[in-house]
């Protein structure tokens, strides 16, 4: 599945699929085993990246919105990532020209996927310890609001926005920091931030109005 969406994107922001390996298969034709070839992001993680080269705000400003530019061309495409977070965002170099990259769609959907393959993706999403990061309707798949789409990565997106910003680690928008450390921001960041973390998916900002907004 994993390849099959790589195909599918061409975006200097998202990781590119340089080829794929199948090394095993089931006697129905089921792939049991196999590999991705991507380039090599020597940039390392984002959150590693950003301890190293120490970033000024415009250069967190511009990696941020080129992110956001990735998040647009998977809406377009009709693609969920279902797990937005610093660790999949991966960066070309180890200075402070290096373009993001967004990686790591193994748990990624196509809207056109079925409820029961989307409650899947969250149990392992889930499972790898990434609950910080995810949106309320991820979470609670029963919810009126119980619907996954390109918003749940909106609110991921916030989510690490914030802490980039702030450079604090994600504890969740639930905890109690998220207004000490929003009110560190200057006002449009703060008000971006503010519209991506709605818990109601139907009110929070998409991609292409991010992407409008004054910050």
């Amino acid at each position: 599945r994993e390849a099959r969406i790589l195909r599918r994107l061409e975006h200097p922001y998202i990781v590119k699929l340089s080829s794929a390996f199948i090394e095993a298969k089931h006697e129905h034709g089921t792939v049991m085993k196999g590999y991705l070839k991507m380039p090599v992001a020597i940039g390392g993680t984002l959150w590693s990246w950003m301890q190293q080269v120490k970033p000024s705000d415009q250069q967190k400003h511009r990696v941020l919105m080129q992110i956001l530019q990735g998040l647009e061309h998977l809406r377009q495409n009709r693609i969920v990532h279902c797990d937005i977070k610093p660790a999949n965002i991966l960066m070309s170099s180890q200075n402070e020209h290096a373009l993001p990259q967004i990686a790591d769609f193994d748990v990624s959907k196509e809207q056109e996927d079925r409820a029961r393959e989307l409650a899947a993706t969250v149990t392992a999403t889930i499972a790898v310890g990434t609950l910080a990061y995810m949106a309320p309707e991820l979470i609670n798949m029963h919810s009126r609001q119980g619907r996954v789409s390109h918003k749940s990565d909106m609110y991921s997106y916030g989510v690490l926005m914030l802490e980039f910003l702030t450079e604090s680690p994600s504890r969740g928008i639930q905890g109690d920091d998220t207004p000490r450390l929003l009110d560190q921001l200057q006002q449009y960041a703060k008000d971006l931030i503010s519209q991506l973390i709605i818990p109601d998916p139907n009110n929070r900002l998409s991609s292409i109005q991010a992407l409008t907004h004054p910050y």
